[in-house]
């Protein structure tokens, strides 16, 4: 927020909370709001109650409106998934709700299909379905038909009134690319702030494939569209720079490759095809309910070429313009080519580009509220978020109300280095050998625990090892058995170890009481050599001059503390985490927070861990 200075403001926190008395922190987090003019940064640990802290937040503003007219205006609560919006609501009922399209089934097909499975735009502009919601009258298209379900509720989250909560995706399609319709909120609450650049940058990548293409083009070409010449010329332009690359692996595409693309699909109009489609679907010449795939593929197609064309020419170096990063002729996006060499039997895709954005920060801060909180348990180098996510409020690191001699945190020292450069052969095998007798020996003692890799490789090699023993029930996921299915069996008290990836169970899994005691990290998160995005950083980094090591380490370094506190959900709670790799040895303890300092111990041999633990188990 640069050196401009912050005039408090106070409001009546008091009469706000929904609860009979506040925590500690909340008091502190409040003090804090208030000195940072309405918009701060906290980091909070678990069981600071950061949760009635932003709906505080939110209802104080709300309060204040009805005195001061400049306050009023729609007040927002953010969070990462549908799981934590529902938590929310769960804990206050007022709060509404407002999901993607995939939460909403479609009435135009009788509620067969998820309203993101059908070409609705084509529906509605042709006039075929009457369920749709005018935006501006809540009325529906066709009187006394069954409202959509999906716009019935846009239509009264615009409408602002009390608060509104919705995922990170939600926010960012509807708040970046309608901002028209869904104006600057005046109190806006972001959850989980420092997963927020990873989320929009997963949301704002885009595959483009030769068979969506090669569809598109055969259900172009029976109603005579003009456009099929400009998608046939990008189509055989995508064929000829990605079957160059080597096969069955994601390559990162040069400038000249990306500028081929760019110049090609910069002359696909998407309001020539729709409107194609939507003449031809008035007439008859093409049936909705017989063409709802190809339909819904090509509506997707027309959203995304502008996006295509943005984020192709955001990837070519040179596009100076305001800010430090265009003016250093770094990549804003990048762009990776996948193909096999012959199409399988049974697979549509041979050949597909897939464009990512990368520098979403200014994307991001023009999502923010005229008063944002953002909160996170792990925050770590301010400077770090400010670069992923633009978040750079006032901060206060709040203390954990948990006792740290409930927890431990093990480097044993007899562990091996798995980083990939560094690891001897078979010592992955060993390891997850260990770690499945570790495992046994606390299941022994009526102790549970959660095992988290990083790979889907490593989980499967993982599993092998913990079903070769004896005595050993461990569960996981895969063969029609989902993540979610998995630890809701594990939870109900099946097994005794549950085997994940950090990006499914290391956030969102609360495992609190004697569901789990331990969890084991086999390595820190640190991307493959050949991940096109690592590829990309490398390269942005070299052409900025900077190192690209700080970025990698926080993130790493965030996934695993998050993961390390899934059993301690309480005060009561008891919990230790393994590290194993000696990779975590030359940073975890620098980064901690000052309440887990002196639960981290690196001295101790494997074995010697395992008895401190059962020590600690036992007290």
């Amino acid at each position: 927020m640069g050196t401009q200075i912050i005039k408090r403001i106070d409001l009546d926190w008091q009469s706000s909370f929904p609860h009979a008395k506040m925590l500690v922190n909340q008091e502190a987090s409040f003090n804090h709001i208030a000195e940072s003019g309405l918009t701060a940064l906290i980091e909070a640990p678990t069981g600071s109650g950061k949760t009635a802290t932003g709906y505080t937040f939110l209802s104080a503003i709300a309060l204040r409106a009805r005195k001061s007219p400049q306050f009023k205006g729609r007040l927002v609560y953010v969070a990462p998934n549908k799981a934590l919006v529902g938590q929310v609501q769960n804990m206050h009922p007022d709060v509404k709700v407002a999901l993607g399209r995939n939460e909403h089934t479609c009435s135009y097909y009788d509620g067969i299909h998820q309203a993101d499975e059908v070409p609705c735009s084509f529906l509605v502009r042709s006039g075929r379905c009457g369920h749709y919601v005018n935006q501006e009258t809540g009325a529906t298209l066709e009187f006394g038909a069954e409202p959509c379900s999906y716009y019935q509720q846009i239509y009264e989250a615009k409408r602002g009134i009390g608060i509104l909560a919705c995922t990170d995706a939600f926010w960012l399609f509807t708040h970046l690319f309608n901002p028209k319709q869904w104006p600057q909120p005046m109190g806006l609450v972001l959850d989980e702030v420092d997963r927020l650049a990873d989320i929009v940058r997963r949301c704002l990548s885009y595959e483009i494939s030769d068979w969506r293409i090669e569809r598109a083009i055969n259900l172009l070409e029976k109603v005579g569209s003009v456009q099929v010449q400009y998608l046939s010329s990008f189509l055989r332009t995508l064929n000829r720079v990605v079957s160059k690359k080597p096969a069955l692996e994601p390559i990162l595409l040069d400038d000249e490759e990306i500028r081929q693309l760019f110049e090609k699909v910069g002359r696909i109009s998407a309001d020539v095809i729709k409107s194609d489609l939507d003449a031809a679907i008035a007439s008859n010449k093409v049936d909705p309910m017989a063409e709802r795939e190809i339909l819904k593929q090509i509506e997707t197609l027309c959203f995304d070429i502008s996006r295509y064309v943005r984020s192709l020419g955001y990837a070519l170096p040179n596009r100076r313009g305001k800010g430090d990063e265009r003016k250093r002729d770094a990549p804003l996006s990048y762009a990776y080519a996948y193909h096999k060499s012959e199409r399988d039997a049974g697979a549509h895709v041979q050949n597909k580009v897939v464009v990512c954005s990368y520098w979403v920060r200014p994307l991001i801060r023009k999502l923010f509220g005229k008063n944002t909180l953002a909160y996170s348990a792990f925050v770590g180098d301010k400077t770090i978020l400010d670069y992923e996510a633009g978040v750079d409020f006032p901060l206060i690191s709040l203390r954990s109300q948990f006792p740290a001699s409930n927890a431990r945190l093990y480097v044993p020292s007899d562990s091996p280095n798995l980083a990939y450069n560094e690891q001897d052969v078979g010592d992955m095998a060993k390891t997850l050998r260990h770690i499945a007798i570790s495992t046994r020996r606390f299941a022994e003692r009526g102790f549970r625990s959660l095992l988290l890799t990083v790979s889907n490789r490593e989980r499967e090699l993982l599993y092998v090892a913990c079903a070769e023993l004896k005595g050993l029930d461990a569960i996981s996921y895969g063969s029609g058995v989902t993540a979610r299915a998995a630890a809701d069996r594990f939870k109900e008290g099946e097994g005794d170890a549950l085997i994940g990836v950090l990006s499914h169970y290391g956030t969102g899994l609360d495992l609190p009481g004697k569901i789990a005691n331990i969890v084991f990290l086999l390595r820190p998160n640190f991307p493959p050599p050949k991940d096109p995005m690592a590829q990309f950083e490398i390269r942005r980094a070299e052409r900025i001059k900077k190192s690209h090591w700080p970025v990698w380490y926080w993130r790493a370094y965030r996934e695993a503390l998050n993961a390390q506190g899934r059993p301690i959900r309480s005060a009561d709670d008891k919990g230790v985490a393994f590290f194993i790799s000696q990779q975590f040895k030359k940073r975890l303890f620098n980064i901690l927070p000052e309440h887990l300092e002196s639960a981290y111990r690196s001295r101790l041999t494997w074995d010697q861990c395992e008895k401190d633990a059962l020590k600690l188990f036992e007290e």
